[in-house]
């Protein structure tokens, strides 16, 4: 109880300082849903209050906007993986149908390919260090280096395919799907690592 009258009184408080700001550029009301939400008369921007701060409204153009944004893919570029052995990996991203999907690669460091078929060959062929049992994990961070999503990329069964080339050899080793990923988090990622998971 105290808890929540120390909510409304910051509410209240907020509510109070906005208004005194400018009192003729902003408007305090209740909407047809019961929440009180603060309109710029000047901007004709809206945004809701909850308890100790305010929760900008995107306009319908705005979430347009954005949605045509995160349709585009994302080529992340290729970086090296030495962790797995003498490889590279790379990572394309794209928001289809409300989710995250995803399309990424192991290939040879080296340009010119060997001779191996099979993918157990090519880890082999390429000197895998890594423990098959254990999927990777691709973390994706904000700018600042904080980890806001991750994609787990298994070893073991259907998780990653052969690509072969025009000579029947394994250019590269792809898994695609979707990730769990809010749409706020993922328009804030900017950079992403590679990492072994601890189990």
């Amino acid at each position: 109880m105290k808890q929540l009258l120390a909510g409304c009184v910051i509410g209240l408080s907020l509510i109070l300082s906005l208004n005194g700001c400018d009192a003729d550029r902003y408007e305090i009301k209740q909407d047809h849903e019961g929440r009180t939400i603060r309109l710029d008369k000047q901007t004709g921007e809206i945004a809701i209050l909850k308890t100790d701060m305010l929760i900008v409204v995107k306009t319908p153009e705005e979430n347009k906007a954005e949605v045509e944004i995160l349709l585009q893919p994302k080529d992340w570029g290729e970086i090296p993986a030495k962790q797995l052995g003498d490889f590279k990996v790379n990572l394309i991203t794209s928001w289809r149908k409300m989710l995250p999907h995803y399309i990424f690669f192991i290939s040879p460091a080296q340009e010119e390919l060997k001779n191996v078929t099979t993918k157990e060959s090519f880890m082999r062929a390429y000197g895998f260090k890594g423990d098959v049992l254990k999927p990777l994990l691709v973390d994706l961070d904000n700018k600042y280096g904080f980890k806001l999503c991750s994609i787990e990329i298994p070893f073991k069964g259907g998780g990653l395919t052969r690509m072969i080339d025009d000579e029947g050899r394994i250019a590269r080793l792809e898994a695609n799907g979707v990730f769990l990923c809010s749409r706020e988090d993922y328009s804030n990622v900017s950079s992403w690592a590679l990492r072994w998971t601890e189990s």
